[in-house]
Protein backbone atom coordinates (compact mmCIF):
# COMPACT_ATOMS: atom_id res chain seq x y z
CA UNK A 1 0.00 0.00 0.00
CA UNK A 2 1.08 3.49 -0.91
CA UNK A 3 2.24 5.61 1.99
CA UNK A 4 -0.07 8.41 1.06
CA UNK A 5 -3.02 6.03 1.31
CA UNK A 6 -1.99 4.57 4.12
CA UNK A 7 -1.49 7.83 6.29
CA UNK A 8 -5.06 8.63 4.54
CA UNK A 9 -6.29 5.53 6.15
CA UNK A 10 -4.84 6.24 9.29
CA UNK A 11 -6.70 9.32 9.17
CA UNK A 12 -10.33 7.88 8.53
CA UNK A 13 -10.00 5.25 11.31
CA UNK A 14 -8.83 8.42 13.39
CA UNK A 15 -11.85 10.22 12.78
CA UNK A 16 -14.01 7.36 13.14
CA UNK A 17 -12.89 6.82 16.89
CA UNK A 18 -13.47 10.04 17.63
CA UNK A 19 -17.23 9.44 15.98
CA UNK A 20 -17.68 6.52 18.07
CA UNK A 21 -16.64 8.00 21.48
CA UNK A 22 -19.02 11.06 20.95
CA UNK A 23 -21.75 8.38 19.94
CA UNK A 24 -21.21 6.88 22.92
CA UNK A 25 -22.19 9.54 25.37
CA UNK A 26 -25.05 10.34 23.30
CA UNK A 27 -26.03 6.64 23.35
CA UNK A 28 -25.73 6.67 27.40
CA UNK A 29 -27.94 9.64 27.55
CA UNK A 30 -30.85 8.23 25.34
CA UNK A 31 -30.40 5.05 27.84
CA UNK A 32 -31.55 7.14 30.92
CA UNK A 33 -35.33 7.90 29.94
CA UNK A 34 -35.60 4.29 28.38
CA UNK A 35 -35.54 2.88 31.51
CA UNK A 36 -38.78 3.68 32.34
CA UNK A 37 -40.20 2.42 28.94
CA UNK A 38 -38.17 -0.61 28.94
CA UNK A 39 -35.46 -1.41 30.92
CA UNK A 40 -34.07 -4.55 29.40
CA UNK A 41 -33.46 -2.50 26.36
CA UNK A 42 -32.00 0.25 28.46
CA UNK A 43 -29.36 -1.80 29.26
CA UNK A 44 -28.70 -3.35 26.03
CA UNK A 45 -28.02 0.88 24.67
CA UNK A 46 -25.58 0.96 27.92
CA UNK A 47 -23.58 -1.96 27.06
CA UNK A 48 -23.40 -1.23 23.60
CA UNK A 49 -22.17 2.19 24.79
CA UNK A 50 -19.69 1.21 26.66
CA UNK A 51 -18.35 -1.32 23.94
CA UNK A 52 -18.44 1.60 21.31
CA UNK A 53 -16.13 3.48 23.80
CA UNK A 54 -13.76 1.06 24.10
CA UNK A 55 -13.51 0.35 20.59
CA UNK A 56 -13.33 4.29 19.77
CA UNK A 57 -10.64 4.74 22.26
CA UNK A 58 -8.70 2.45 21.10
CA UNK A 59 -8.61 3.67 17.31
CA UNK A 60 -7.56 6.99 18.50
CA UNK A 61 -4.71 5.85 20.58
CA UNK A 62 -3.51 3.77 17.57
CA UNK A 63 -3.94 5.44 14.99
CA UNK A 64 -3.42 9.16 16.85
CA UNK A 65 0.08 7.29 17.67
CA UNK A 66 0.86 6.38 14.06
CA UNK A 67 -0.38 9.77 12.49
CA UNK A 68 2.47 11.49 15.57
CA UNK A 69 5.03 9.32 13.98
CA UNK A 70 4.47 10.03 10.46
CA UNK A 71 4.55 13.37 11.61
CA UNK A 72 7.40 13.85 13.24
CA UNK A 73 9.53 11.75 10.70
CA UNK A 74 8.25 13.85 7.97
CA UNK A 75 9.66 16.90 10.30
CA UNK A 76 12.53 15.47 12.11
CA UNK A 77 15.08 17.64 10.79
CA UNK A 78 13.10 21.06 11.71
CA UNK A 79 12.43 20.00 14.77
CA UNK A 80 15.84 18.64 15.57
CA UNK A 81 17.65 21.97 14.04
CA UNK A 82 14.66 24.09 15.92
CA UNK A 83 15.68 21.92 19.32
CA UNK A 84 19.32 22.81 18.90
CA UNK A 85 19.08 26.07 18.43
CA UNK A 86 16.76 26.62 21.63
CA UNK A 87 18.88 24.44 23.69
CA UNK A 88 21.89 27.01 23.21
CA UNK A 89 20.16 29.29 25.56
CA UNK A 90 19.72 26.36 28.10
CA UNK A 91 23.63 26.40 28.69
CA UNK A 92 25.06 27.64 32.10
CA UNK A 93 26.98 30.81 31.30
CA UNK A 94 30.64 29.66 31.68
CA UNK A 95 30.08 27.32 28.89
CA UNK A 96 29.21 30.02 26.49
CA UNK A 97 31.92 32.59 27.19
CA UNK A 98 30.32 35.10 29.67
Amino acid sequence: MEKHAKILLSKVKFFIGIFLVIFNFILGKIALPVIAIDPDLSLWIYLISWLMLIVGVVMCGKEGWYLSIELYKKNERRIIAWLKASARHLKPKRQRGE
